[in-house]
């Protein structure tokens, strides 16, 4: 009974993770074609989304990794950015998947 239990929770707790991705790329196409000040605005909207907040911590490690990676070269010109060294291993396992992207 209590690997049922368990088992379901998993579960629930995978749907919230799809949900939550689902989000953040339906949010990521949409401000493509956005100009930097409505990124911004946007941007600073979310960063006060309390569900987004709190609903983080359901990603696995290597999805958390990817977004404070995308958020902390932000600001940072193309040639100055630096990476640890589980970042760079994870863009690898990335690029193995899939060369074209």
């Amino acid at each position: 009974m209590y690997k049922k239990a368990n088992r379901l929770h998993g579960e629930e707790n995978s749907i919230k993770e799809k949900k939550l991705i689902k989000f953040l790329t339906n949010i990521a196409t949409e401000t493509l074609s956005d100009s930097a000040s409505q990124g911004l605005d946007q941007a600073q909207s979310l960063s006060r989304n309390k569900d987004l907040l709190e609903n983080f911590y359901l990603l696995n490690k290597r999805a958390q990794t990817f977004l404070f990676m995308q958020l902390k070269q932000i600001h940072k010109s193309k040639m100055t950015r630096r990476f640890t060294l589980e970042e760079k291993l994870m863009a690898l396992l990335v690029m193995k998947q899939s060369p074209k992207c």
